[in-house]
């Protein structure tokens, strides 16, 4: 027995699994497209903060740069400009104010400690002074006339057994007259050092 078959006839009916598929690719293509409108939202927001983080990042930047101009500008105005004869006179001033703070009667009284009783000073010339903060130092040549060669000598040795308060940078002994000796030393001179 043949069967035959008229779709004409008896046309196919079961159309649910059609509609299925097509409302399930039309919620695929709608959650797909809110899916990247929604990303395109977060990764506009996020160019739009990091935009504003630069420009706020730049006017900073801009700033800064205006103030260190403004400061230069500063500078610049308030920048004193001295002559050479003016250094010349700044620099005397200032070894003027260092010669005042020196004590020179602390210096005599110190040398005269250690002066031989047979032997007398000429000079004291100061040289230079030094400031090192608590350890100044000034440089001293000191000229003295001795009865005999040896005061020279014991002069020196009690000047080396100061303690640091002395120190003996040249000797010389000039030539003698018969009765006196003349000699200078060229000193050290530290009085934050104390004597003996």
């Amino acid at each position: 027995m043949r069967t035959s078959l008229n779709l004409s006839k008896y046309p196919f009916t079961n159309r649910r699994l059609f509609w299925m598929a097509v409302t399930a690719i039309f919620f695929l293509t709608l959650w797909v497209g809110l899916w990247i409108a929604a990303e395109k939202a977060a990764v506009s927001a996020q160019a739009d903060q990091v935009s504003r983080r630069i420009k706020a990042q730049a006017d900073e930047v801009n700033r800064i740069r205006e103030e260190e101009e403004a400061k230069k500008r500063e500078r610049e105005a308030s920048k004193i400009v001295l002559t050479q004869d003016q250094l010349d006179e700044l620099a005397l001033a200032r070894r003027l104010i260092a010669l005042k703070a020196f004590s020179w009667n602390k210096m005599v009284s110190d040398i005269e400690k250690y002066v031989p009783d047979n032997a007398r000073i000429t000079s004291i010339v100061i040289s230079e002074i030094l400031e090192g903060g608590t350890d100044a130092a000034a440089g001293v040549e000191l000229r003295a006339i001795g009865q005999s060669a040896a005061q020279m000598t014991e002069m020196m040795t009690k000047l080396e057994q100061s303690n640091g308060l002395f120190s003996i940078d040249q000797a010389v002994q000039e030539q003698s007259d018969g009765s006196e000796t003349p000699f200078t030393l060229i000193l050290r001179y530290r009085p934050s050092r104390g004597g003996a």
